[in-house]
């Protein structure tokens, strides 16, 4: 429900651009933040069990960071090294579903596997392997982005 309270502010119509959503999200995330940390103290914060003073830290911290790549990027118009995350979000859902039908941990040991057997007892496994795997996921969805195919619900 929140993000589409999110979504909703994202689409108003304002006389003062960006800016005024952008404060309005801001005071938003602010007013989230505070209550899940107020509440955390007698409601602990607990993400497994997804408690309400959970939900209002994690929607405030989302709402923050969508907050300053919207003003980054869309009204401050810093665009430049975006693409990484511009090729994952226009196709945020086609990623999704497709980890259900492929198996990119199988492509992702065949293909990487000879660097992964170099690390495997070491603290870089973990990391090369989940670099690995986003690089052939964002590797698909750029093809898809080239192609300007994107899934939309």
């Amino acid at each position: 429900l929140i993000g589409i309270f999110v979504g909703d502010c994202s689409e108003w119509k304002t006389g003062k651009g960006g800016l005024k959503k952008a404060f309005f999200l801001a005071i938003a995330s602010t007013v989230l933040l505070f209550v899940g940390w107020v509440w955390g103290s007698s409601f602990p914060i607990i993400k497994n069990l997804w408690t309400s003073s959970f939900v209002c830290v994690a929607a405030g911290w989302s709402i923050a960071l969508f907050t300053l790549f919207y003003l980054v990027n869309d009204v401050l118009g810093f665009q430049k090294g975006s693409l990484f995350f511009r090729v994952i979000g226009m196709n945020c859902i086609t990623i999704y579903l497709l980890q259900k039908f492929i198996d990119f941990h199988l492509i992702n040991n065949n293909i990487f596997g000879g660097v992964f057997s170099l690390l495997k007892d070491t603290p870089y496994y973990p990391l090369a392997y989940w670099i690995g795997y986003i690089a052939l996921c964002w590797g698909l969805l750029y093809y898809l982005y080239r192609k300007e195919t994107f899934l939309k619900v």
